[in-house]
């Protein structure tokens, strides 16, 4: 999601991830930054080949005259921003080799690039690869942390993707792969159906709910949709409408690593991972708008088991979910409380305040996680302690935490999410 946030798990999710796969620090991530030579830059230019029209393109889009004119820093790197190359007919991309953007978004859409490894090191945080000729997706993952947009490419298999998959702003939409006609669209269909709900917090990426859309996913009666039995497409859209009502920034992510398709008893089924959450704007309290609680900050965060029939023309005829819930250790102890407005008093350091009807967790307990997190940045406490909501003693509590003290604290956190 769009907005930055200290205790976004919607973004803290991506870089999770992207520590948890294969290719976190041991791995491809940790390519070091390319240096820029001089000698290189030039010989390129001379070689007059199709290097040679990629680096002409990138020194007009960026303005630099000579090789000599691009800044370098201390290290000899260039610190490159965003830069765009859509539709410039370009093959070569070993010129990016040469390159360090810092940051920024790299965009080579609608090019016949098919390699990818120059940009391994590049230092985006996004590649644009749509309309392209890459189909390498085992060459994809390896080049780390860049999200990667591929709409409308030939990727050859897709689960080789692995968790680049649950990036931010990771988009694969009109693939087709090697996996075949149906595995491509029932991923296809699910894309489409998540697009409906996602979005961020500025207007242009907020979810737009359309019946007509929903119908071009969902069958006109469902068998099953996660609670709901024998049920209409209207009434699957009528209940989606109430449910997002009050939250924002809400994203699904597929786990391409898990993704299958296949025929069962005659039918398409599919099966996957999901990741998905939300901005919840119910606090359970009065006035959440007062200034107090401005700062307040609700995220669900949620990992579930999909796993959906279709019919003969890919229509959506059952949807379940079922919850992947994590157990967590408590590493210190902590308490916790049953009433969510309790937690947000707290945190908001209300005076005057009964007395919290607190649940002591102690050191040693494992608790299970229920997906949602409650936080205020700028609280007179440390900026990343939060409540988290979980399952102890068959209690549904809102237990408090943090990463960011010492242990030398009792009450202050210590339950450990970092453990699968």
């Amino acid at each position: 999601m769009p907005t930055p946030n200290l205790r976004h798990r919607a973004i803290v999710a991506t870089a999770i991830a992207a520590l948890a796969s294969p290719l976190g620090p041991s791995g491809a991530a940790e390519k070091k930054p390319n240096r820029f030579s001089v000698d290189r830059c030039q010989a390129i230019l001379r070689a007059d080949n199709e290097a040679t029209r990629t680096l002409k393109a990138i020194m007009v889009a960026i303005k630099v005259a000579s090789c000599a004119g691009f800044a370098l820093d201390g290290r000899g790197r260039t610190r490159l921003s965003s830069i765009s190359l859509d539709g410039q007919g370009l093959t070569d991309l070993s010129p990016f080799r040469l390159l360090n953007f810092g940051d920024g978004e790299i965009d080579l859409s609608n090019n016949n690039v098919s390699d990818v490894r120059p940009l391994t090191g590049s230092g985006a945080s996004q590649l644009v690869l749509s309309h392209t000729r890459v189909t390498d997706a085992a060459a994809l993952a390896a080049l780390g942390i860049p999200t990667l947009v591929l709409d409308a490419d030939q990727i050859d298999d897709p689960e080789k993707l692995g968790a680049r998959s649950l990036d931010a702003f990771f988009s694969m939409r009109g693939n087709r792969s090697g996996r075949g006609a149906e595995y491509d669209a029932t991923l296809e269909a699910m894309y489409r159906f998540y697009a409906l709900f996602a979005g961020g917090t500025a207007p242009e990426h907020q979810a737009k709910l359309e019946l007509d859309v929903m119908r071009l996913v969902l069958a006109p009666r469902l068998t099953k949709y996660i609670t709901l039995k024998d049920v209409s497409v209207e009434a699957v859209f009528h209940d989606a409408e109430r449910f997002y009502r009050g939250k924002s920034e809400i994203y699904y992510r597929i786990d391409l690593g898990t993704f299958k398709a296949e025929k069962q008893n005659g039918q398409l089924v599919a099966s996957y991972a999901l990741r998905y959450g939300w901005k919840d704007e119910d606090l359970m309290i009065a006035d959440p708008r007062a200034e107090k609680y401005r700062d307040m900050r609700r995220y669900k965060h949620v990992r579930a088991q999909v796993d959906v029939v279709f019919d003969p023309d890919v229509h959506v005829v059952s949807y379940t979910e079922s919850y992947r819930r994590s157990r967590f250790p408590v590493v210190k102890a902590t308490w916790g409380t049953k009433n969510l407005a309790d937690a947000v008093g707290f945190l908001a350091g209300e005076k005057g305040t009964p007395e919290i009807a607190k649940v002591i967790i102690p050191r040693g307990a494992v608790v299970e996680d229920s997906f949602d997190d409650l936080a205020v940045s700028g609280s007179k406490y440390d900026i990343d302690d939060d409540f988290h909501r979980v399952f102890f003693n068959g209690q549904a509590l809102w237990a408090r935490v943090s990463k960011s003290g010492d242990g030398n604290k009792e009450g202050e956190l210590y339950i450990d999410r970092d453990v699968p």
